[in-house]
């Protein structure tokens, strides 16, 4: 998560399109999700302002493409 998806979320909260719960777990949500193959920093977003990136090397195709499925399954938002 970003800061402006942060501050998007808590606009949405905050106009009672979103419930408590939501955000909550939102921002409760582990920092890092573990893919088993890799580790996902979710929280990068918020610190760095850039979200993740998967470093490619020495995975296969299918480790590829379920490193941004795992974010998206995950609500992870890297």
């Amino acid at each position: 998560m970003t800061s402006d998806e942060a501050r998007r979320l808590l606009k949405r909260f905050r106009a009672g399109e979103v419930p408590l719960e939501e955000v909550l777990q939102t921002f409760q949500a582990a920092p890092v999700v573990d893919l088993g193959f890799a580790h996902v920093d979710t929280h990068r977003g918020l610190r760095q302002g850039f979200p993740e990136v998967i470093f490619g090397s020495g995975k296969t195709v299918q480790q590829m493409g379920a490193s941004p499925a795992g974010c998206i399954r995950t609500k992870a938002g890297c």
